[in-house]
């Protein structure tokens, strides 16, 4: 009888582990049920919408990680529409808490690993020293209200965690299928929905938004009563970045040997030239050539190559635009549509870039030079949130509102003199290990994200790019682990499951 008696505790115990469980499902469910009723009931719906996208990311992220990082960046890429649609389901919120999902996904995967990290490599430490110094200027009383500090942090040190969740999981395989099952596709889907605007019009829930914002969202207007187009992003930014990178990792699997991406090339292109943007057209032109500089057999002379490349590229752009402006001929009389209001807006400013009337690179440059002088006149910085777009609306200082759109100066405005030494430091840091990456890797991962990093430069932390931002970093991420772990990058392992991997 003594011998039955711990078989008997132990049983009763399986069975009261058992109930305990089933009674947590139980109340778990009961209690998301409840929750979904009440957000229904009370037309939250995008609260709703928020909790089982950010549900469903963990749940996946609890047996594939690679899966969920990689629904993650297609959800940060297609959040516009998904907030224009639940929208027409009810009031549009004053913050939209779908807004949130990628900041905690990223946070929760981080955190495991900053609480386990070891900085092994120069580009880590340099992250981690930027970091830490944004997280102290979240407090920065220059600011103004620590709520301006919280929503820099939104923006600008919550995306730099995708660093870190690139540094554990992005192997080569990973990258390689998030640029070309996620990237590439997503840039063509960007560039056919941004025709169908510019040409047919706009979907119902797009249309919508457009009422709700075009009387304060000014960036929208092409002239002449005319909206550009935004495919399914954010914003206009977010839409003209997809299309980049993903023109520019397709050109780069072209030079790898993938020749078939050369017919998706074009349609990107045309969708780039038709969201007027000018600047987007040069970083394209800049990123393809860095990528054909080093697409040779261990990129033995890649600088010689790219300045070759870059002559010829600006050489052959300044002769299309030239031309076209000329058939183009006048159009003082108005624009007819909104193909060509953008198509004009593109010929005047590349043919006349010094041109103010038609050109703003003069205003881009005074912008910088500005945030650039903020930082070092004032060298413990405004605060990490004093360049947000919400800095005046949430009593910052004025003095420093605004963003100068390019993240050096930015950084040097908010973190000051130190700050942006730092951000040099790391930046330099980037660059020279993207170049090898791009060399050593497999050509159709190295190529790609080389392309990417160079196609971003000064974005790599832009305002309002809630999926380009993260992705940067995650593949920035990617090039620490291969400095970390450099045999990663020639891993047999890592390239069997597709034989096209192995060439380099």
């Amino acid at each position: 009888m003594s011998s039955a008696s711990p078989m008997a505790n132990l049983s009763a115990s399986f069975r009261r582990g058992a109930v305990s469980r089933t009674t947590l499902i139980f109340g778990g469910t009961l209690l998301a049920l409840s929750a979904g009723m009440w957000m229904i009931f009370h037309d939250q719906f995008s609260l709703l919408g928020a909790g089982v996208f950010l549900a469903v990311l963990l749940l996946i992220s609890l047996r594939n990680k690679a899966l969920a990082i990689h629904l993650a960046i297609v959800y940060l890429f297609l959040l516009g529409d998904i907030r224009r649609i639940f929208d027409m389901t009810g009031e549009m919120p004053k913050f939209d808490p779908l807004l949130l999902v990628g900041p905690i996904f990223s946070i929760i995967l981080a955190l495991p690993i900053l609480m386990t990290l070891r900085l092994t490599d120069p580009m880590s430490k340099a992250v981690t020293a930027l970091m830490a110094i944004m997280t102290l200027e979240i407090f920065n009383p220059k600011q103004g209200p620590i709520v301006v500090g919280v929503a820099g942090a939104m923006f600008y040190l919550i995306p730099m965690f995708w660093f870190w969740i690139g540094r554990q999981y992005g192997t080569i395989p990973v990258v390689y299928r998030i640029m070309q099952l996620g990237l590439i596709p997503l840039g063509v889907l960007a560039a056919v929905l941004g025709m169908i605007q510019t040409y047919i019009g706009f979907l119902p829930w797009e249309r919508a938004w457009i009422d709700n914002v075009a009387s304060h969202f000014t960036a929208l207007n092409l002239g002449g009563g005319f909206i550009r187009a935004f495919g399914y992003s954010v914003n206009g930014v977010e839409f003209v970045a997809i299309m980049l990178t993903g023109c520019t990792a397709a050109m780069a699997m072209f030079f790898a040997g993938r020749r078939a991406y050369m017919f998706l090339v074009p349609i990107i292109v045309w969708g780039i030239f038709l969201s007027s943007s000018r600047g987007a057209i040069l970083r394209c032109l800049f990123a393809i050539c860095a990528s054909w500089a080093l697409s040779s057999k261990g990129g033995r002379g890649w600088a010689l190559r790219l300045v070759l490349a870059l002559g010829l590229g600006v050489l052959a752009l300044g002769f299309s635009v030239t031309r076209a402006t000329q058939a183009a001929g006048d159009h003082s009389g108005g624009f007819t549509s909104a193909a060509d209001a953008s198509t004009q807006h593109q010929l005047q400013g590349l043919s006349d870039p010094l041109n103010a009337k038609h050109s703003t690179a003069g205003v881009h440059s005074q912008m910088f030079l500005a945030g650039l002088m903020k930082g070092i006149t004032y060298p413990i910085g405004y605060g990490l949130g004093a360049t947000t777009l919400g800095s005046s609306r949430l009593g910052g200082d004025s003095s420093a509102a605004g963003s100068s759109e390019v993240d050096l100066s930015d950084v040097f405005t908010n973190t000051g003199l130190i700050g942006g030494a730092v951000y040099l430091w790391m930046f330099f840091l980037i660059l020279k290990r993207a170049i090898r990456f791009g060399r050593t890797a497999p050509r159709v991962v190295g190529l790609s994200v080389l392309g990417v990093i160079f196609a971003l430069l000064g974005q790599w932390l832009a305002l309002g790019s809630y999926a380009m931002t993260p992705l940067t970093w995650f593949f920035i991420g990617a090039i620490s682990r291969s400095m970390a772990d450099p045999l990663a990058e020639r891993n047999p392992q890592q390239v069997a499951f597709s034989p096209h991997l192995a060439r380099t």
